[in-house]
């Protein structure tokens, strides 16, 4: 008979850990395209704007 086991890592809310693995992975952050100038932005408030600093400075 075989039994399904729930996988818990200390009631942390992180998946098991594998043998291996480092536990110390790095941050990821997100770069998107500025809506005005199309120029690549990865500063978390730019990204959330959707514009980068120069484009925002230029139009406010």
């Amino acid at each position: 008979m075989v039994v399904n086991k729930v996988l818990i890592n200390d009631g942390k809310g992180a998946g098991p850990t594998r043998a291996g693995i480092p536990t110390d992975l790095p941050d990821w952050r997100v770069a998107v395209r500025c809506t005005v100038c199309g120029r690549w932005i990865s500063d978390p408030t730019s990204v959330q704007l959707g514009v980068g600093p120069t484009c925002r400075g230029r139009s406010g």
